[in-house]
């Protein structure tokens, strides 16, 4: 699946200092520590203060010194967003996104046909084998095992007929620049809101890896990803919305 890559090097990002501690670690599950093991908030208190960190799981679980150890919080996270909304919440990158987008639905169309043809080849075969099975029938030799292999054939060419009607009716149409403008405003506009932050580096971020003295960010913008579901949060339903309108789902 064609995908939107983006990846930065910031150099020198292992930042002490303070920040307030809050509930939601946004970026949870997409950082990884240079030694493979996934980062994980953590807080510390000092002299009657609190820090919240990004702390590689491995070290805290075995106090083995891998050479990244933490990364303060607030500084991660400002990081990421700020390379979000650069590299994809802007005017700039609408021309670049909606050849990626088109390029993804122009690929998901040539699957759904590959499946298609793979459906009716399938549906052709059961057609056959439930012929047989009612010529069998009427010999009356349909004992036990017959009607059930003739029961389960039914089933299954059932469930590939609702298949097959399913994709003959979705019809597939590239987006113009002026609808994915009007997304991507969407999401830029939308408040920074710790549940929407997450939301968005969900969709957004592939994958963060926190080495000694640099942070490197994968974005990506795959329509593939929003095919699961639109019971989710503001900026998932969006991206949702947009794509099902399209008939992409």
């Amino acid at each position: 699946m064609p995908d939107f890559r983006v990846t930065i090097n910031e150099r020198n990002p292992l930042l002490r200092g303070s920040g307030r501690a809050k509930e939601i670690y946004t970026l949870s599950g997409l950082v990884y520590c240079e030694c493979g093991a996934k980062m994980v908030g953590s807080r510390v208190t000092s002299r009657g203060n609190t820090y919240s960190y990004y702390r590689c799981d491995k070290q805290q679980r075995t106090l083995n010194n891998c050479g990244t150890g933490r990364i303060k919080k607030d500084h991660l996270e400002k990081m990421v967003m700020d390379e979000i909304e650069n590299k994809i919440l802007s005017l700039d990158a609408i021309p670049r996104l909606t050849e990626v987008i088109n390029n993804a639905i122009s690929h998901l169309s040539q699957e759904s046909t590959e499946r298609l043809s793979q459906l009716k080849s399938v549906k052709k075969d059961l057609n056959i084998k439930i012929s047989k099975l009612l010529d069998l029938a009427e010999q009356g030799l349909f004992d036990d095992l017959l009607k059930e292999r003739y029961k389960n054939s039914v089933t299954q060419l059932e469930n590939v007929k609702e298949e097959i009607e399913s994709i003959e009716k979705a019809s597939v149409t590239l987006l113009t620049k002026e609808q994915v403008s009007e997304t991507i405003n969407s999401l830029a506009k939308l408040a920074k809101t710790p549940e929407n932050i997450r939301s968005l580096c969900e969709i957004l971020v592939d994958k963060i890896i926190v080495k000694n003295e640099e942070v490197s960010i994968t974005l990506r913008f795959a329509p593939d990803w929003w095919r699961r579901g639109e019971s989710n949060s503001c900026p998932k339903a969006l991206l949702h919305g947009l794509l099902r309108a399209h008939s992409v789902l």
